[in-house]
């Protein structure tokens, strides 16, 4: 039996939920990696990482940004190099572990 899991539910639980996934970065400010790697993201790319969280596909937040998908692939991937991931998953794990971006049940909660 199969069960179908928006792609939304998937990353939170990815992010909260899987046990050994919600322990990755857990010290990450105490183990210095916002002070010893020096990462910076632009708005944009925190805008599209944190939509991204929320399981908008690029296609989704290009039109909610009114950007191109071009444009929203450009800054997603851009912000994996940064965070030094392979997967638009794993950089928003690392955004909000790191604290550029909320969780998305606490962006749920602000809307």
């Amino acid at each position: 039996m199969m069960f179908f899991v928006p792609q939304q539910k998937m990353i939170f639980i990815g992010i909260s939920g899987h046990p050994q996934i919600a322990t990755i970065g857990c010290n990450a400010k105490s183990e210095g990696w916002t002070s010893s790697m020096n990462i910076s993201l632009s708005a944009r790319e925190k805008e599209c990482l944190s939509w991204a969280a929320q399981g908008k596909s690029s296609s989704e937040i290009a039109d909610i940004v009114s950007i191109s998908v071009h444009t929203v692939n450009f800054h997603l991937k851009n912000s994996m190099k940064k965070l030094g991931v392979n997967s638009r998953t794993t950089a928003c794990l690392h955004a909000v572990r790191l604290g550029f971006i909320d969780t998305p049940a606490a962006m749920h909660h602000m809307t």
